[in-house]
């Protein structure tokens, strides 16, 4: 803290985004940089330029993530739908091995269906519930007519049919799930650029108030897009009850 003493207190402060603020970080380096952008080369900051180099990389981030939400997007919706496909197939083959195997319900596990074991249903073939129960049978399903005779093949669904729809869920779950990890990671990169931002914007913000506003926040900053306000006036002091003048970091809330 300075040694200089006086009896007043600065009457503005800035008002600095918090470092879980990634929009207003943004914002305020968009407004910075359009600023000096204005300024002779001659006159702009210390910190200018890496402040428009991180805003570059963090922006081209920024818009990898939401492209990858995108794709991400597009997956899931199309992987929702296969996933409709296939139950509805499943269950035409669950109908047509349950009564082509009324007598020997037994015989449908072959194709990867269960078979009720106890009870009043006992013999009763049940029909796969969930997606990962769906996607199982598939596998089987089409284990078990790669294994049979060509003639010998259920031909309705054919089994052509049956392998594209298992191998176009595969992709489309796989696409889904590497977009999202690939937005997760651009959104993590982004956001450690935007702490790195943050940091080199309250240097260039102490050199302005240092350099132009005679060691004191004023309105002039707000062309850089600093937030400044009024400070709370403090209860005056007698000349003989000096405080001591903040630093510019100090200034800065």
């Amino acid at each position: 803290m300075s040694s200089l003493r006086i009896t007043i207190s600065p009457t503005m402060r800035v008002v600095f985004p918090g470092s879980s603020s990634r929009r207003e970080i943004l914002q305020l380096a968009e407004d910075f940089m359009r600023c000096e952008a204005g300024r002779p080369a001659e006159e702009q900051t210390p910190f200018t330029l890496a402040i428009g180099q991180l805003l570059d990389e963090a922006n081209a981030l920024f818009l990898q993530a939401k492209e990858m939400e995108n794709q991400r997007r597009l997956a899931s919706e199309a992987y929702k739908r296969l996933t409709r496909s296939a139950y509805e197939v499943t269950r035409r083959i669950r109908d047509l091995l349950a009564s082509r195997y009324h007598s020997t319900p037994e015989l449908a596990q072959n194709w990867g269906l269960t078979v009720r074991q106890t009870g009043r249903s006992a013999g009763l073939v049940l029909m796969p519930q969930s997606t990962k129960e769906v996607t199982t049978f598939l596998d089987d399903y089409i284990r078990c007519e790669e294994a049979r005779p060509a003639a010998e093949r259920i031909q309705d669904p054919a089994l052509s049919d049956m392998i594209q729809l298992r191998d176009d869920l595969e992709l489309q779950h796989r696409a889904a799930n590497e977009s999202r990890r690939r937005r997760i990671l651009y959104n993590q990169q982004g956001n450690d650029l935007c702490l790195k931002l943050a940091s080199e914007l309250r240097r260039a913000l102490v050199y302005l108030i240092t350099s132009y506003g005679n060691g004191e926040p004023d309105r002039e900053l707000e062309a850089w897009g600093f937030r400044v306000v009024a400070r709370n006036p403090y209860q005056e002091r007698a000349v003989s009850e000096p405080v001591e003048t903040p630093t510019p970091e100090e200034m800065i809330s």
